[in-house]
């Protein structure tokens, strides 16, 4: 299994009509992309890829660094037979943060406080690498599932006594009988004192939260242990109460974008070799529900495909991302990911969704009865070709999932056709391995969507 960041190592002789550009951090957008004088940003790659995209094969190769996205990286049409690719087995990282040079100062009881860039608000901290635990209620423990730690008072009265203003802050409880899971905003207290919030659409089988798993974060009186951070984005203070023995510069990356690479009508765009961090928690958006299931999803990764044909990913690494990893949405053909390393999101690694009125007579609730026998549309196939087909999940390993989002599968599939998930390991998933299979019939006969697994742990 090839997986893993820029473990191409390829030092391809490229045929004498196809073009090359290189792209380094060190480099410098107005040299003209040779290995000798790289450009500096994707952004400048992308823009003198296009001006031969389509005639000739492009390769643009990124060495080693890391690569902070200020929007998000968009390929079309017009990139068409383009190849982006870490150089020499390089690791290549894109990011969706920021690096803050930040000043430290003491504050109490071990923590450090800082000023950060005015304007800044951010879900997710790392140091050297690792994301690091918002402060909440209870302490986070990897040994205590689920959620790392739960409590049954964690927003009660007498615990939100010791806020002074927990707006901002979140609650995260499992459904009652563990379809997953609920997210709540909370928006302040009321003149008893009580907590008020709104969220809970994260399921589409309503329940009340589970009354012993829950917890809550993102508020500064609970950062109490080492690891966890608080920002407060009113006065631009961030505060940290670095782990023991933490070897560090100083120095934070915060996630700033959602979203990372999207494809929306690229056909023939490959990504190989390449690792995408930092991209933001999306389980507030977590609520469009999905036909006669428990699930809603949020249609958004930090690779999200749009449109597109014979594009793949292939030998990628998708480290710690706040949400999905990659989400296919509506009509997509013969999307290819392949040899890649997903592990630690937030929400699902591979979702493959169609549109619900694709569907002839689609039902969302379980209990939603539909239309007279007589009424119902009985032609044979999808009603529009807005979804995907044709696609693979080949030889990845995908573990990890659902840190965030317990409602959450390592290969989600819904409204599709033909979707193939083969070689892969998958393990560790909050809610499941491979979830979601729903049918179409063709005009000539039944078609199913086509899901293999060989050596998968689930």
């Amino acid at each position: 299994m090839a997986i893993g960041s820029g473990i191409i190592g390829m030092a391809l002789q490229q045929p004498l009509s196809a073009s090359v550009l290189h792209v380094s951090p060190a480099g410098n957008d107005a040299n003209p992309g040779t290995a000798e004088k790289p450009l500096a940003t994707v952004e400048a790659a992308q823009r003198a890829a296009r001006v031969t995209a389509g005639k000739v094969p492009v390769t643009v190769w990124l060495h080693k660094g890391i690569y902070y996205l200020p929007r998000p990286i968009l390929f079309t049409a017009e990139d068409s037979g383009c190849t982006y690719a870490a150089a020499d087995g390089d690791p290549v990282v894109l990011s969706g943060g920021a690096r803050l040079e930040l000043k430290w100062e003491p504050f109490r009881d071990g923590i450090l406080q800082a000023k950060t860039p005015d304007g800044m608000a951010f879900d997710q901290v790392f140091v050297n690498g690792r994301r690091q635990v918002m402060a909440r209620y209870p302490n986070y423990d990897p040994n205590v599932l689920p959620y790392g730690g739960f409590a049954a008072d964690a927003f009660s009265r007498e615990r939100a006594a010791r806020w002074s203003d927990p707006s901002g802050g979140f609650i995260h409880a499992m459904h009652k009988g563990h379809w997953g899971g609920f997210h709540y905003l909370i928006t302040g207290k009321n003149a008893d004192g009580d907590v008020t919030y709104e969220g809970g659409w994260q399921n589409n089988r309503p329940s009340p939260m589970h009354p012993l798993h829950r917890y809550v974060e993102n508020l500064f009186e609970e950062l109490d242990a080492p690891g966890e951070w608080f920002h407060n984005a009113k006065t631009g203070i961030l505060y940290f109460h670095p782990p023991v023995g933490t070897d560090w510069d100083g120095s934070v990356e915060v996630v700033c974008l959602r979203l990372l690479v999207a494809f929306d009508g690229a056909k023939n765009v490959t990504l190989r070799g390449l690792i995408f961090r930092h991209a933001a928690r999306t389980f507030m958006e977590t609520k469009e529900p999905l036909l006669r299931s428990d699930w809603t999803i949020y249609r958004g990764g930090a690779l999200l495909f749009n449109g597109s044909e014979d594009c793949t990913v292939a030998d990628c690494e998708f480290d710690q991302l706040g949400g999905n990893a990659i989400f296919v949405n509506n009509y997509n053909r013969r999307i290819t990911i392949t040899g890649c390393d997903i592990h630690d999101t937030g929400g699902s690694a591979v979702a493959f969704v169609g549109d619900p009125e694709a569907v002839r007579n689609p039902l969302f609730q379980y209990g939603d009865q539909g239309k007279k026998f007589g009424e119902i549309d009985k032609t044979p196939g999808p009603l529009t070709e807005n979804y995907p087909k044709d696609c693979t999940v080949d030889d990845c390993l995908i573990r990890g999932v659902g840190t965030v989002e317990k409602q959450a599968a390592g290969v989600q599939i819904s409204m599709s056709m033909g979707i193939t998930v083969r070689h892969c390991s998958i393990y560790g998933c909050s809610r499941a391995g491979i979830t979601g299979i729903a049918r179409f019939t063709a005009a000539r006969g039944p078609v199913s969507t086509s899901v293999t697994v060989a050596g998968a742990g689930m």
